[in-house]
């Protein structure tokens, strides 16, 4: 079970690079190191990787790199910033706390995430239409 793999997928001026690693043991023991944009997907990685192998050390490395040409630029949701704004306000009045404070804690603690509301599913497109199928 020895092996190496790296994939690339470029989307919307990003580029994003998958290496894994695997070592046989007889236990499973998976490392995964992401970058601290993407490490709200970590459980949602270890589910996928742990469905496909049972044993061994399977080190996972993800790096997001942007395309640095003007195609990358950063393109501004303002309903979701909007909807943002509107639950800080909220949490603000009710803690009796300042905005910039609430928007503080927020940011340290990393406690937003945003929710597909069909599926009620963490929505991480570029991640969910790469996952691999088992054949």
């Amino acid at each position: 079970m020895t092996g190496y793999g790296r994939g690339d997928c470029s989307q919307d001026g990003f580029k994003i690079t998958v290496e894994l690693s695997s070592v046989n043991r007889k236990q499973s023991e998976i490392s995964i190191n992401l970058p601290r944009e993407m490490e709200m997907l970590e459980a949602q990685m270890r589910d996928a990787i742990n469905k496909h192998i049972a044993r061994g050390r399977l080190t996972a490395r993800v790096t997001l790199h942007s395309g640095g040409n003007s195609a990358a630029r950063m393109h501004l949701n303002v309903p979701l910033a909007k909807a943002y704004t509107k639950e800080l306000n909220k949490l603000a009045k009710q803690l009796k706390l300042s905005k910039n404070t609430v928007a503080e804690i927020v940011r340290r603690n990393r406690l937003t995430n945003t929710v597909d509301k069909r599926s009620r599913k963490p929505n991480h497109p570029i991640i969910s239409s790469q996952t691999p199928t088992s054949g």
